[in-house]
């Protein structure tokens, strides 16, 4: 992978994507946790807040739109928005059983 070019965390994520996604077993998870791994190195940080598996849990059980990959910050509901996107991710996956049972009632 060249990442002489990469500018931003998106495209790191769409590089590596793009490299390992091929590869047999390879998930949205393994993908967002090799960019996160890379970027860290590079000095790149999440700009969104990508939806693999128990983030896009949590994610749904706030009724959030879940139809593409990744959320800006600002779909996120206000008490989200003094986190960092990965800050952010990591709530939605821990207390995606939270969330869901605060939602059912």
């Amino acid at each position: 992978m060249d990442f002489s070019t990469v500018e931003s965390f998106d495209e790191l994520h769409k590089l590596v994507a793009k490299t390992i996604d091929p590869i047999r077993f390879i998930g949205p998870l393994t993908i967002y946790d090799t960019a996160l791994r890379i970027g860290a190195y590079l000095g790149l940080h999440p700009e969104f807040v990508y939806l693999h598996a128990g983030v896009f849990d949590g994610a749904k059980a706030l009724n959030l739109d879940c139809k593409a990959d990744k959320l800006p910050m600002s779909a996120l509901p206000k008490a989200f928005h003094r986190l960092r996107p990965d800050q952010a991710e990591d709530c939605l996956c821990m207390y995606k059983k939270q969330l869901k049972a605060l939602a059912s009632k």
